[in-house]
């Protein structure tokens, strides 16, 4: 599946585990990467990363254990990236 260009929404990204990787792996193949994480300072750190290295990406703090976390429209951050199809 081709991601450049996606919009991909990493939860669990602020740490310096797999969320993080994962995060970094999308951009690097150009996803526009949504940078989640109940820490905000750490998802910034991740999108500091990102950014970087040329890639584009957007922190945004939320809890995933609360449904209201879990809704895309509680995202704003995506629309600052632009919304694209993400069918395939």
């Amino acid at each position: 599946m081709e991601i450049s260009g996606r919009i991909v929404i990493v939860t669990g990204a602020g740490g310096g585990g797999s969320g993080r990787a994962i995060a970094q792996h999308f951009a690097r193949h150009g996803a526009r990467v949504v940078v989640s994480d109940i820490l905000e300072s750490g998802a910034r750190d991740t999108v500091r990363r990102i950014t970087s290295e040329g890639g584009q990406a957007v922190a945004f703090k939320t809890d995933v254990r609360v449904e209201e976390g879990r809704c895309a429209h509680s995202l704003p951050s995506v629309r600052l990236l632009s919304v694209v199809s993400m069918s395939s």
